[in-house]
């Protein structure tokens, strides 16, 4: 077995052990429980880092935020100002 590999099996183990203390009628295959279980339980807690990384990025000017009325934000990577009159193309 790997180096470190049973540090993550553990977690793994703890992420299943508290998905069917929440759901203890749950039931489903190895890949279910991958996809499912644990992708879904990592994609909440990892939401809220994404975020706050997404906000610093923008704030930083590499990352822009295209805010759209009554639908989530989308994220792109930053576009340069284009050239105004007497610029590049001016």
């Amino acid at each position: 077995m790997c180096d470190g590999c049973m540090d993550w099996i553990d977690r793994v183990a703890e992420e299943i052990e508290a998905h069917v203390s929440e759901h203890p009628h749950a039931s489903d295959t190895v890949s279910g429980i991958a996809e499912w279980w644990i992708g879904q339980r990592r994609f909440l807690e990892a939401e809220d880092h994404v975020e706050a990384a997404l906000d610093r990025l923008v704030d930083r000017g590499a990352v822009e935020r295209l805010a759209r009325p009554g639908a989530p934000d989308l994220f792109r990577a930053a576009r340069a100002a284009p050239a105004g009159p007497g610029g590049a193309h001016g």
